[in-house]
């Protein structure tokens, strides 16, 4: 685990998104970056290797949240949990800023999957409504700001951007709290935060 979690440091505060896929003696045997910036294409081929190894990736690092005062945070998305299912590695995990999350399947139950991932589907929705709402907030925000920079607008467009990042932290809470809460569908999540990723 040393040597993964010496890796997953080096891209946790990335701005795009990397998977790394190593053997379970934690070897390094590939690692992708193609594609969007917050979404990783691998191959059918790479996805196969993927099968009872560990897969590591990160979520994007917003720098403009860190400077706002705010921690970067995450959740494993609906999308990483069916890759989870379809793909069967022994464990997937996800980084950003100084969170690290591990997700493995033990004990998997059919009926219990099914109703994990619809309501994981349902919050997530959720979330990413609650979360674009306040970032259109932004948006109108600083337009206004921009063609008519007053103290007043200046105000209005930095308490839209405080807004939404309290918004993106409790909208990534619940869908935290949800995975942490519903292991009884047969998987062990574990969420560490500080210590694992901190800077030495």
């Amino acid at each position: 685990m040393q040597n993964i979690e010496r890796i997953e440091k080096s891209i946790a505060r990335n701005e795009h998104e990397t998977v790394i896929v190593f053997d379970t003696n934690g070897n390094e045997l590939f690692r992708a970056s193609q594609g969007r910036g917050d979404e990783v294409t691998l191959t059918p081929e790479q996805w196969s290797r993927a099968k009872g190894n560990i897969v590591t990736h990160n979520h994007p690092f917003d720098p403009a949240m860190e400077r706002t005062g705010f921690e970067n945070t995450s959740a494993f998305s609906f999308r990483d949990i069916m890759r989870s299912i379809q793909y069967q590695p022994a464990e997937i995990r996800m980084v950003v800023g100084n969170e690290a999350h591990s997700f493995r399947w033990v004990d998997p139950k059919h009926d219990e999957i099914m109703r994990f991932l619809e309501n994981l589907r349902e919050i997530e929705i959720t979330a990413d409504s609650n979360m674009q709402i306040t970032k259109n907030d932004i948006d109108e925000a600083v337009e206004k700001f921009t063609h008519n920079q007053t103290l007043e607008n200046r105000n209005i467009a930095q308490n839209a951007i405080i807004e939404h990042y309290q918004t993106v932290i409790s909208e990534t809470d619940k869908v935290n709290r949800f995975i942490e809460n519903s292991q009884n569908a047969g998987y062990v999540f574990t969420k560490g935060t500080k210590g694992v990723l901190e800077n030495e």
